[in-house]
């Protein structure tokens, strides 16, 4: 993991970052089940600070395998 203030050195450098902050409004989103199920409540998440780092990818691509 790297700072916001280093992730946009290496970001001018070409480097493979990933921000975790770009997908909150898309984790509430992949968790709404009620299409698949019409009677569940998604669950109401509390407000949270904001995600202020990146994750350096560039050398470990797989991660899962």
């Amino acid at each position: 993991m790297v700072t916001k203030e280093q992730g946009e050195i290496m970001s001018m450098n070409g480097d493979s970052l990933v921000y975790p902050g770009r997908f909150a409004a898309n984790w509430k989103l992949w968790g709404d089940l009620s299409d698949v199920y019409p009677g569940n409540v998604p669950p109401s998440y509390p407000t949270i600070p904001p995600i202020d780092y990146a994750i350096d990818v560039s050398r470990l691509r797989r991660i899962v395998g």
